[in-house]
C-alpha cells in the first residue's frame, strides 16, 4: 500500500496550529486578505483543482510567480493531499519541459498570460491547469523543489510532510515570529527560504505577510514604511539595494532582519546598522534540510547564530557541516553520495565555536594551484580591497588549474590596473587568470552569486 501525505496526521490542518482570528490580516499589498478570506479562497482553489482531477497524491507541478494566487494554489493542493512540486517562473520554457520530462508529473499549473515586461507583484493571476501523466508518482512527498544550481547543475528534492512540519517547530522554538508581526519577505516563495520564513513560518505563527510592488530600494522602503513591517527575511542583495537608496531615515518598526543565501559581509552588516538603525542577522540552511540556525537579532556578526533546536549538526571530515536525516533527501541519482551514515553532507566548510556556527563557505572553495592550497573566499576579500571594484565573485577552473572572476567594476577601471594591482598585492598563483567584466555579478534567481564559469561567458 502507498504511503500518502495524511500518515503524518492531517498536514494542512497542522499547518496553521495557532488558529489565528479569521479577522486578522493573513496577505498584504494593496489588498489585505484576512485569514478568513484566505481560508475560503484556498477551499475555492481546492474544489477546482478536484473538479479538474487533482486527488490525493497526485504530483502537481506549479510555476507561478510570487502572488496571492501563488498561496492559494499551494495550499489547497496541500489541503487536497496532492503533492506540489515548485517551479521557478522565471526559468526559460526549454529548462521547465525538462524539469516536467524528468519528474512527469500529473498535472501542470502556470500562468495563462505573459508576465509584464515591467515586472512587479500581482496579487493574482489567471492560470491554467494542464492534465499530463496518468500515472501515479511511486514516491510521495509534500514538497519538491530543485537546488539553487548556483554551483552546478539543480537537483531534486523531495520533503515529507514531518519534514516541513520540524522546519516550523524548529524556527517557533525560539518563539521568534510573533502574531502581532508584519514580514516582508524578499525571495521567491518557490524556493526554500522564502517558501518556509516567509509564507510557511508566517502563517503558522498567525501573523501577516507582505508584498512589495517591485524589487526596487524606494517601492521596498516605502512597504517598509507605510505598513510598518517588523521582520524582513531577504539576502544581501537586498540589504545592498536599502543601502545604496538616498533614504537615510531610521526603520524603528523593524525589529528583525534576516539574511540568508550567501554571506552577509561585515562592512554591508556595520554600515546598515549605522544607517537604519537595524542589525542584519544571518540564518543558514539548506533546500536538502531546511533552518538549521538563525541569528534573530544580529547580535553576532560573522556567524550565522545559534543552531536550532531540533537540528542534530556535526562537523565531519575536513570541519564539512553534515546534518542528521532519516533518508537520502534527493530523488535522483544526482547528489546520492553526499547522504551517508543517516547524515547529509552539506558540502559546506564550518565550525561551532562559544554555541555559535560559523560558516567558512563551500568544501569545493578550497582547490590546489601548483601544489599549493587557496581559498576563492580569500581572494574574493582581497580583489575587493582593490579601490575599482564594486564587487566581484571568483570561481575554480579545475581542469584549467587556476581561478577566474567576475567583476563588477566602478566608472573608469582598467583591467591593467587591476592586473598591475594584483601582482603587486597576491601572490601569483591566486591571480584570476580569466576576468570576466559585468554589470551585475550572475545570479541564480534567489539571488545566489554563480559560483562557475558560464556557457558564452567573456
Amino acid at each position: 500500500m502507498k504511503s500518502g501525505l495524511a500518515d503524518n496526521g492531517d498536514f494542512y490542518s497542522r499547518l496553521f496550529p495557532s488558529a489565528p482570528d479569521l479577522d486578522r490580516l493573513a496577505l498584504k499589498h494593496q489588498t489585505g486578505i484576512t485569514y478568513g478570506m484566505l481560508e475560503a479562497e484556498i477551499e475555492r482553489w481546492r474544489r477546482r483543482l478536484a473538479d479538474q482531477g487533482v486527488r490525493r497524491n497526485s504530483l502537481v507541478a506549479m510555476s507561478l510567480p510570487n502572488s496571492f494566487t501563488f498561496v492559494y494554489v499551494l495550499y489547497a493542493l496541500w489541503k487536497q493531499g496532492a503533492q506540489a512540486m515548485l517551479i521557478d517562473p522565471r526559468l526559460k520554457r526549454a529548462e521547465a519541459d525538462d524539469i516536467i520530462q524528468s519528474q512527469r508529473p500529473n498535472f501542470f499549473i502556470h500562468p495563462t498570460e505573459a508576465p509584464s515586461p515591467l515586472g512587479g507583484f500581482k496579487e493574482e493571476i489567471a492560470v491554467g491547469v494542464d492534465q499530463l501523466h496518468e500515472e501515479e508518482s511511486p514516491r510521495v512527498y509534500a514538497l519538491r523543489l530543485f537546488s539553487s544550481g548556483s554551483t552546478g547543475k539543480p537537483k531534486t528534492i523531495g520533503r515529507k510532510a514531518e519534514a516541513l512540519l520540524l522546519d516550523m517547530r524548529k524556527l517557533s522554538g525560539g518563539r521568534y515570529l510573533e502574531e502581532k508581526d508584519r514580514v516582508l519577505a524578499l525571495s521567491p516563495l518557490c524556493h526554500t527560504y522564502g517558501l518556509l520564513n516567509g509564507l510557511m513560518q508566517t502563517l503558522c505563527r498567525g501573523a501577516a505577510l507582505h508584498f512589495a510592488s517591485v524589487n526596487l530600494s524606494k517601492s521596498l522602503l516605502k512597504t517598509i514604511r507605510e505598513d510598518r513591517i517588523t521582520v524582513i527575511y531577504g539576502v544581501p542583495f537586498h540589504y545592498q539595494l536599502l543601502l545604496e537608496s538616498p533614504d537615510d531615515q531610521p526603520l524603528p518598526d523593524v525589529r528583525a532582519a534576516i539574511s540568508a543565501g550567501e554571506p552577509l559581509s561585515i562592512e554591508l552588516y556595520e554600515q546598515f546598522a549605522a544607517k537604519y538603525g537595524v542589525r542584519i542577522g544571518q540564518q543558514y540552511g539548506t533546500s536538502e534540510t531546511g533552518v538549521l540556525a538563525m541569528d534573530w537579532k544580529g547580535e553576532h556578526p560573522g556567524s550565522v547564530g545559534c543552531v536550532l533546536e531540533g537540528v542534530e549538526l556535526s562537523m565531519a571530515g575536513e570541519e564539512e557541516i553534515a546534518v542528521r536525516l532519516a533518508e537520502c533527501p534527493y530523488l535522483d541519482e544526482q547528489g546520492a553520495e553526499r547522504y551517508r551514515e543517516g547524515a547529509f553532507h552539506t558540502s559546506d566548510r564550518g565550525e561551532r565555536r562559544d554555541g555559535l556556527l560559523y560558516v567558512h563557505g563551500r568544501m569545493d572553495s578550497v582547490m590546489a594551484i601548483g601544489g599549493l592550497k587557496v581559498d576563492l573566499l580569500e581572494i574574493e576579500a582581497k580583489l575587493r580591497q582593490f579601490p575599482g571594484i564594486a564587487d566581484v565573485t571568483v570561481y575554480a577552473d579545475r581542469q584549467a588549474g587556476s581561478v577566474g572572476a567576475y567583476v563588477q567594476a566602478k566608472d573608469g577601471c582598467k583591467e591593467e590596473e587591476l592586473l598591475s594591482w594584483c601582482r603587486t598585492n597576491m601572490a601569483a598563483h591566486k591571480i584570476p587568470q580569466a576576468l570576466y567584466w559585468v554589470d551585475e555579478l550572475p545570479r541564480t534567481s534567489t539571488g545566489k552569486v554563480i559560483r562557475r564559469r558560464l556557457e558564452g561567458a567573456r
